[in-house]
């Protein structure tokens, strides 16, 4: 993905770095499976990702649409591509803000899979790598095109990028999870943390009877999919019978509320002890 925004001196905004650990994490119901969710804002490169893990396998499904912002007009334009990528043994998908000017976050990701062991380590080194050069660029924004920030990165305070790194390791479906925030102080000031969380770890359930470890993560868009879960009864059976089914009909139910930041085709993956599997090519190859 491109540029967005020009790069310009450097920023005079009063920033402060944190690295924190736990996200927030919610129980839809008693009997629901854990559901961890990271909100992205909701104009600008956003996304709707779907992660069901349980004891045995990762099931990993996302949209595909893409907006682009001229920095110079502020005119929008959309594309497609593949948001569940790989380094090595790893994948990862995002969500958010993954391009301001200098910054990509794939790249960032891309490297810090290069010089990591496990989806652990990938998740603490990208979140170290990406946490300064990211507050630059927001914090830049922020101060020289407000118009912009508003629309692209500032929604309630949620998550403004959101990644989760995906593998099997030692013999249990992994996954690591970062998600950048937001908080303002004054006009002047702003801060940026970064948030944790891992499975096998606080990010998931334990594996006991009626859980078999399952979590369901939503990063982005996800409005469509929270309303469908609490209206049917039987998502939990249907996610265990068929989550590439599932997953694939709760994006469509995205892309028909959210059209202009959520569209087809969709990819859908399944990470087991037997591999890698694509259940639907959309724009990965």
């Amino acid at each position: 993905m491109g540029n967005f925004w020009r790069r310009g001196p450097p920023q005079r905004t009063k920033v402060r770095n944190e690295m924190l650990r736990r996200p927030n994490v919610s129980h839809w119901t008693q009997y629901a499976p854990l559901f961890f969710t990271v909100l992205a804002a909701y104009y600008g490169r956003c996304t709707t990702v779907l992660i069901y893990r349980n004891s045995t396998r990762i099931v990993v499904g996302a949209d595909t649409l893409s907006r682009h912002e001229d920095p110079s007009t502020g005119a929008e334009t959309t594309s497609s591509y593949c948001k569940i990528r790989k380094t090595g043994a790893i994948y990862f998908s995002m969500s958010g803000l993954v391009s301001v000017s200098d910054f990509d976050a794939h790249r960032l990701a891309a490297n810090a899979i290069t010089h990591s062991n496990g989806v652990v380590e990938s998740a603490k080194q990208f979140a170290k790598l990406s946490i300064g050069p990211f507050t630059d660029a927001v914090s830049y924004q922020r101060r020289h095109d407000p118009d912009s920030y508003k629309r692209n990165t500032k929604r309630g305070g949620s998550g403004v990028l959101s990644a989760i790194f995906m593998s099997f390791e030692n013999s249990v479906p992994s996954f690591a999870t970062v998600a950048f925030i937001i908080a303002e102080t004054s006009p002047e000031t702003m801060s940026m943390k970064a948030n944790l969380d891992f499975c096998p770890g606080h990010a998931c359930p334990p594996a006991g009877p009626g859980l078999e470890g399952r979590a369901i993560i939503t990063l982005g868009v996800s409005d469509a999919i929270h309303r469908d879960v609490k209206d049917r009864p039987s998502f939990l059976t249907d996610l265990q019978n068929d989550p590439v089914s599932t997953i694939r009909r709760w994006i469509e139910l995205e892309t028909k509320e959210a059209p202009d930041v959520v569209g087809l085709p969709i990819d859908i993956l399944t990470i087991s002890k037997d591999g890698a599997t694509w259940n639907a090519r959309g724009m990965c190859h």
